[in-house]
C-alpha cells in the first residue's frame, strides 16, 4: 500500500478545503509567514500576489456551458484531490478553476493538502523528477481508483518556461512571459484540458 492508498483509507485526514486553504495563507501572511517549510523573506511577496490572483479568478472566471454541463452528468463520485502551497504562482491560476469545477456538481467534493507536508504522496507524483505543483488527482470514491491526473501546468505553459530556460533567462523573467500568458489566456487552456479529463469520468 502506498501513501496515497494509506491516506484515503484515514478518510484523507488533515486535508483542507479550499476556504480552510485560503485561511491558512491569509492567518501566515498576518504573521509574516508563508506555507510550506522554506521560510525565505521572499516567498511573502509571491504569495500576497498569488491571494490577488485568487481573488480575481474566484469574481471573473466562469466555466464553460459545456463543462458545466458535463459536470451534472457525472454518476459516480469523486474526489479532487490538489498538492499545493501558497506561494506557488501555477497554483494560483489553476487552482480556482479546479475549485469551481467541483462546486458545480454533487458528486465532487475537492480536498488540498501542503506538498511540503506530504513528501511521500508528493513523490508519486513528480515531473520530470521534480516536486512541481499544483497536482491535482481525481479519485473515485468507491473503488479508490485514480482516474486523472492533471498539473503543474497547461502545456502552453510548459512551452513557455522551456523557452525561457533554454535562453537563459532569469526565475523572474520566465515567470512574467508565463503570469503574462495565463492573463491573457484566461484560464480557456487550463478549461479544456481539464475537461477532456471530466470526459473519462462516468
Amino acid at each position: 500500500m502506498n501513501a496515497l492508498d494509506s491516506f484515503i483509507q484515514s478518510g484523507y485526514k488533515n486535508a483542507m478545503s479550499y476556504e480552510e486553504f485560503r485561511t491558512l495563507i491569509n492567518d501566515l501572511l498576518a504573521n509574516g509567514k508563508v506555507t510550506g517549510h522554506d521560510q525565505s523573506a521572499d516567498l511573502i511577496p509571491y504569495t500576497e500576489m498569488n491571494n490577488q490572483r485568487m481573488n480575481r479568478l474566484e469574481k471573473h472566471y466562469n466555466v464553460s456551458e459545456s463543462l458545466k454541463n458535463q459536470l451534472s452528468n457525472l454518476k459516480n463520485n469523486y474526489t479532487f484531490l490538489t498538492i499545493t502551497e501558497g506561494w506557488c504562482g501555477d497554483s494560483a491560476q489553476i487552482v480556482p478553476v479546479i475549485e469551481k469545477m467541483a462546486s458545480l456538481s454533487i458528486n465532487i467534493r475537492s480536498l488540498y493538502i501542503l506538498r511540503d507536508d506530504n513528501p511521500e504522496i508528493m513523490s508519486l507524483f513528480l515531473t520530470n523528477g521534480a516536486r512541481s505543483i499544483p497536482i491535482t488527482v481525481c479519485i473515485n470514491d468507491d473503488s479508490g481508483e485514480i482516474i486523472w491526473k492533471y498539473g503543474p501546468r497547461p502545456a502552453a505553459g510548459f512551452a513557455i518556461v522551456n523557452k525561457a530556460k533554454a535562453e537563459g533567462k532569469t526565475k523572474d523573467q520566465m515567470s512574467e512571459e508565463l503570469h503574462l500568458w495565463y492573463g491573457r489566456n484566461r484560464q480557456a487552456d487550463i478549461e479544456a484540458e481539464l475537461q477532456l479529463r471530466i470526459e473519462k469520468m462516468s
